[in-house]
């Protein structure tokens, strides 16, 4: 685990809050890191300093730097971790699974009448 500031300076710092793993330990997870400029086109990608889903659809536009993992890669780890990656403008963000069901759930409405809880376990 890297401390915030290491975070920062690696570019990672996405990936640091997330899932407090430092890239070697993303590897080692399974999950394919590319550092730029060697981002392969045509994938969905996500940059791991800022969580921004990004395609670049030809060779010319890849960034000079940073760190990029696959989106479903990334969504089948936290997954894994009992989380929940949204994407929002663009860029992923990480909700426990347990605060999804709550909210689907509606605090203590199931104890009204006509009312039923959506719990999914």
């Amino acid at each position: 685990m890297t401390s915030g500031k290491q975070a920062i300076e690696n570019g990672l710092l996405w990936l640091s809050r997330v899932f407090s793993l430092t890239r070697e330990e993303l590897r080692e997870q399974g999950i394919t890191v590319f550092e730029a400029p060697d981002v392969p086109a045509d994938q969905v990608v996500v940059n791991l300093m800022n969580g921004v889903v990004v395609e670049f659809a030809i060779e010319g536009e890849m960034p000079d730097e940073g760190f990029y993992a696959r989106r479903e890669e990334l969504i089948r780890l936290a997954e894994a971790r009992g989380l929940e990656l949204n994407e929002q403008n663009r860029t992923l963000m990480a909700v426990p699974k347990h605060a999804l069901q709550a909210q689907v759930a509606g605090d203590g409405d199931a104890d009204q009448p006509g009312a039923r809880r959506l719990d999914s376990g």
